[in-house]
């Protein structure tokens, strides 16, 4: 059954938009677990994730290796797809188990890190650091 919600103001559970990103987690394949499709076993998530780095590098020049935030980050995917081309990136994601996985996957890099948190919850003194591109 197919529930969309067209022209009405809908209050959205918090809660259950957490348990669905925290039920799709995949260790194996963190990538098909942030990139909503109805086949994990497809391709679509890795073209997909190839056509939106394109897509970003063609919007904005890293040369100037920008302090990034990234609202919403999963694993990590964007730490990942532009590596080298930050000084700094701090992800936030409000599911435990896919910050869990980015701070294991990128452990030994000091310029990253992750923090739980809901994006509601980010406000101008959430972080000592200014940043470039959120």
């Amino acid at each position: 059954m197919n529930n969309r919600i067209y022209g009405k103001i809908t209050q959205i559970d918090e809660s259950k938009v957490k348990e669905f990103f925290e039920k799709r987690f995949c260790r194996d394949n963190p990538l098909a677990s942030v990139m909503v499709r109805a086949n994990a076993n497809d391709t679509i998530a890795e073209k997909r994730n190839i056509n939106e780095i394109k897509k970003l590098h063609s919007l904005y020049d890293f040369s100037s290796k920008p302090r990034i935030l990234d609202i919403g980050c999963g694993c990590g995917r964007w730490a990942a797809n532009l590596d080298k081309h930050f000084s700094s990136y701090c992800g936030v994601d409000f599911c435990e188990n896919y910050i869990t996985a980015a701070n294991e996957i990128f452990k030994d890099r000091p310029e990253i890190s992750f923090r739980q948190m809901a994006a509601t919850e980010l406000n101008a003194h959430t972080f000592e650091e200014k940043f470039d591109l959120i």
